[in-house]
């Protein structure tokens, strides 16, 4: 081993040139050098896959709320769009309570109220104690006989079934993604004919909420299949359709014309199905 490290005098030299080069090199590198941890609030937006269901930020939904109003014990089931108003709400998001209520069915408990997209936590917070729910049975029985509802102006509401993006995107709650996936389903069912469908898409509640109050349903724009006539792929097509009931009615109209669907028995099609199925098609 000790011939390779007996170096001569200018060999002596040029080992320790070329190690004071390497040590100066290492600590020059290495000046003001920090490791790099990603800053994890540092986000590149445009690689990120994101819904925005309003250009307006939430409390511009509800600054025509007035919260210096005297609130009283009251019962949402029962009251009209004047009480709603004289709870500290506008006209419009009177109406649209209402609407909700008229459509879906009497609230259950006060946290449907919560659900409503124009209540606000705030003001939720300021109307749970007075909020009075009698049972929703006796509420049924007396439906009848309660004094009907006197509205002040009516709204103006898109009909879900020509509504177009922009009329849709111009909804409270609806933004491009929602827009496009209403259409789609639409398009994919050929026509809403109520709002238990909207309960079918995956979109947030208080999306349906929105869909719900500010929109009308017109049955009469659905796209519909002739029963007598359609093939067994036309008729396997139709929203609510199933393989069962398609052969039956096959076999039914080889004996005459299909004129109702009673003879559709509930093995066949459910009549959940049956009473959305039949404004799908025609005679």
């Amino acid at each position: 081993m000790k011939p390779y490290f007996n170096f001569n005098r200018k060999e002596k030299i040029g080992v320790v040139a070329l190690s004071t080069l390497i040590l100066l090199l290492t600590v020059v590198l290495n000046v003001g050098y920090s490791t790099y941890v990603p800053d994890p609030f540092d986000v590149d937006e445009s690689k990120l896959e994101y819904l925005v269901l309003n250009d307006e930020s939430p409390e511009d939904h509800f600054e025509n709320q007035n919260n210096n109003v005297v609130i009283t014990d009251f019962d949402p089931n029962k009251i009209g769009i004047e009480d709603w108003i004289n709870l500290g709400f506008s006209e419009k998001q009177a109406a649209s309570i209402v609407k909700y209520r008229e459509s879906y069915g009497p609230f259950k408990k006060k946290e449907d109220i919560k659900k409503l997209y124009v209540v606000s936590d705030e003001k939720f917070a300021e109307l749970e104690g007075h909020i009075i729910i009698e049972s929703t049975d006796k509420h049924q029985k007396n439906k009848t006989i309660e004094a009907p509802v006197e509205e002040l102006t009516p709204m103006v509401l898109v009909e879900l079934n020509q509504a177009t993006k922009e009329e849709l995107v111009s909804l409270q709650g609806i933004g491009d993604y929602y827009a496009d996936r209403i259409i789609n389903y639409r398009s994919k069912l050929g026509g809403f004919v109520d709002f238990e469908q909207i309960q079918e898409m995956s979109i947030r509640d208080e999306a349906k909420s929105a869909i719900v109050e500010l929109t009308s349903i017109d049955v009469a724009k659905v796209q519909k299949t002739n029963i007598n006539t359609a093939t067994k792929d036309e008729l396997k097509k139709v929203p609510y359709s199933n393989w069962l009931a398609v052969a039956t009615i096959l076999k039914f109209r080889d004996k005459q014309s299909i004129t109702d669907l009673d003879f559709l028995t509930p093995e066949e099609m459910s009549p959940q199905d049956k009473a959305k199925f039949q404004f799908y098609i025609e005679f």
